[in-house]
């Protein structure tokens, strides 16, 4: 299904564009569950509008309610699929905003509550150092490389699915390319990311590092010749990272590591030793609100030294 082949899409994405806070990454998302709810109502987007719009003319109050209804069971198939009430939270809003888009709200559904709730924790340093060991194969390169990227910078997938070896959108002013820092051995790796989701908190980029044992990592796993650091998928990383989370004897399929825990044990390392919490979230591109972001642009050189000052508490090998 293509989204330009549709009025109440095209409707849908243009009001979505005129939101500041609708990022490209929203829309993609946004646009993936709308397709998922369109299978699972067997009906393409205008269709869902034409006939939202005659239910609400019924005079019958369950006719009215049919496509909250519908929604409810779409919400619950994704429950029944293993989907995380974060991903069943976002694929309904997602849907809630094409009807809202499209003036058809949708007057209230009921998202079931999880169970049970998923269980999670933040992996400690020698947990993370056990994981990496056992990716003694090639193929586990890419897991080891991503780890270690993400739990010395706090990046989230996106930003680190998109880093780019020669790209303007995620290149140094004080360093250069990724691909350069790379081939020169620049420790810590600064990366000075553009990200449309903060533009509406008042800085639409934040700063972060990549320190000792991830730039090694990344000299291992990158191939020079591709323009991305990781072309594979984000579900290849999940699967790859529980696989071998699994296999190092410090997770089970019932409480695996996933990547977002590494974007936690960075957030609670760093809080833990005493760094500034706005200093934190900074690093890790949380919105800061417009007041504090328009005060608080630190400079790149203070940053990188207050990151390779209390890099021992983030590193997973040789910590004091």
């Amino acid at each position: 299904m293509s989204w330009q082949d549709f009025e109440s899409t095209r409707r849908w994405m243009n009001r979505l564009k005129a939101r500041r806070k609708g990022s490209s990454s929203t829309q993609r998302v946004f646009l993936y569950y709308l397709g998922r709810f369109c299978q699972f109502a067997q009906k393409n987007p205008d269709q869902l509008i034409t006939e939202r719009k005659q239910h609400l003319k019924a005079d019958d109050e369950f006719m009215r309610r049919k496509h909250e209804e519908l929604v409810e069971k779409f919400s619950i198939s994704l429950r029944e699929k293993r989907a995380s009430s974060n991903t069943v939270a976002t694929a309904v809003a997602a849907v809630r905003s094409f009807y809202r888009s499209n003036y058809a709200s949708l007057i209230e559904v009921s998202v079931p509550t999880p169970y049970p709730i998923r269980q999670t924790r933040v992996p400690t340093p020698e947990e993370l150092r056990a994981i990496v060991d056992v990716c003694d194969d090639e193929h586990d390169a890419v897991v080891k490389a991503w780890l270690l990227c993400q739990a010395e910078s706090g990046m989230s997938n996106i930003d680190l699915h998109k880093l780019e070896l020669e790209s303007r959108w995620c290149r140094s002013p004080e360093f250069g390319y990724v691909g350069e820092q790379l081939k020169n051995e620049t420790v810590p790796l600064h990366v000075h990311i553009v990200r449309e989701k903060t533009i509406a908190s008042g800085l639409g980029w934040y700063d972060t590092f990549f320190g000792k044992h991830a730039v090694e990592a990344l000299k291992e796993h990158v191939d020079f010749s591709k323009p991305r650091l990781f072309s594979v998928s984000d579900r290849t990383i999940q699967l790859k990272l529980r696989e071998i989370s699994v296999k190092a004897g410090i997770a089970t399929e019932e409480v695996p590591v996933r990547p977002y825990d590494l974007r936690k044990y960075f957030n609670t390392r760093l809080k833990l030793a005493g760094v500034n919490e706005t200093l934190v979230e900074y690093m890790m591109g949380h919105s800061l609100g417009r007041v504090k972001a328009a005060y608080f642009v630190p400079l790149v050189i203070e940053l990188r030294k207050v990151y390779t000052q209390y890099y021992p508490y983030i590193s997973i090998r040789n910590r004091s």
